[in-house]
């Protein structure tokens, strides 16, 4: 998996894809958007994603050969666009990555509902969408309607506000 440390535009590696001729695609990974490099019935393709498509970093589990594992991945609408980050058997391993992720992508760092209801994972911080909006301070007066110091002036038609010159 990649690691934060390096040169953002040198973060790339080799992902499982089982749509790919091969069955590998090369992710590589920038601030500003993601680029998938695959080939699909010999047909090479390079797929270039901006990073405001992708919903947020999520921590998700996966149950697998009767093994829970837990997987960090930037989540997408479509499945073929969402990029694994790293995967782990404890949950604990990945707190840290999701974090530094959220701040290298900027964007928020999700919890899927099934690691929710998990009794280790109540130390862990959910974003809501709420929480993520910027409001207004209790100290800060409302903003209240313009009054006008004094009755409306109302010009008659011979006189011109304006030059036709």
């Amino acid at each position: 998996m990649p690691k934060l440390d390096r040169n953002p535009e040198a973060l790339a590696y080799h992902e499982p894809d089982e749509r790919a001729d091969g069955g590998m695609r090369i992710v590589r990974l920038s601030p500003r958007g993601i680029r998938i490099d695959r080939a699909l019935r010999g047909v090479k393709m390079r797929l270039a994603v901006p990073i405001e498509a992708y919903r947020g970093v999520v921590l998700a589990r996966e149950d697998r050969l009767e093994r829970r594992f837990y997987r960090l991945s930037l989540d997408h609408a479509d499945a073929d666009l969402s990029v694994t980050l790293s995967r782990a058997v404890d949950i604990s391993t990945l707190i840290d990555q999701w974090s530094n992720w959220a701040r290298f992508f900027a964007k928020p760092a999700l919890l899927d509902e099934a690691i929710g209801a998990e009794p280790e994972t109540h130390g862990i911080r959910r974003l809501r969408r709420s929480a993520r909006v910027k409001r207004r301070t209790r100290s800060r007066p409302r903003s209240r309607a313009g009054r006008l110091a004094g009755p409306a002036k109302i010009f008659g038609p011979g006189r011109e506000l304006f030059s036709r010159e």
